[in-house]
């Protein structure tokens, strides 16, 4: 098995990756249980699929692994835990995203930046609208707050009651 992993777009914050690696320890023992007891070192993901969590499945079909040995399980134990260092991107937007928008989000920033991203969403109203993205090293702000005070003068009190309209470019 290769070191590198593969997240499922449904898994993307730290918390969910070190519960993958949790859950991966805990099938490690059961694994080792069952192999003492009945001679079989061997978890079949069809078979046992009611006994892992939606995102262990999810991570398990998205890196195509349908039988597991103990050595699989091992080797994906320290991949997680590295993938848990990987940098965290933290996106706020003006309202909350359900889990569908999130993951889109994800699978975008995964296809178009690095595969090795984790996130973390919050939500802040006062940006009216758009987002801020933060990463370790930089911040991207495209709320529609900032663009706002940005263009404040044109916002005064005096162009406000200008009888005559502004030709708009780019504009309806």
């Amino acid at each position: 098995m290769s070191k590198s992993i593969n997240l499922p777009p449904s898994v993307y914050t730290s918390r969910q990756v070190l519960d993958l690696g949790r859950e991966l320890e805990l099938l490690s023992e059961n694994l080792q249980r069952r192999q003492i007891m009945t001679k079989l070192g061997v978890i079949q993901i069809d078979k046992d699929a009611d006994k892992l969590s939606p995102d262990m499945l999810d991570f398990l079909q998205n890196m195509s692994m349908t039988n597991l040995v103990a050595t699989d399980i091992q080797q994906l134990i320290i991949t997680v835990k590295a993938a848990s260092n990987w940098p965290l991107i933290r996106i706020t937007l003006a309202t909350q995203l359900q889990k569908p928008q999130k993951i889109e989000l994800v699978q975008w920033f995964r296809a178009n930046l690095s595969a090795n991203l984790l996130f973390q969403f919050g939500c802040d109203p006062e940006l009216i609208g758009g987002m801020i993205v933060r990463t370790p090293a930089r911040q991207y702000d495209w709320s529609f707050h900032t663009r706002l005070l940005a263009n404040a003068a044109s916002l005064s009190p005096a162009r406000l009651n200008e009888t005559e309209p502004q030709e708009v470019v780019g504009g309806r």
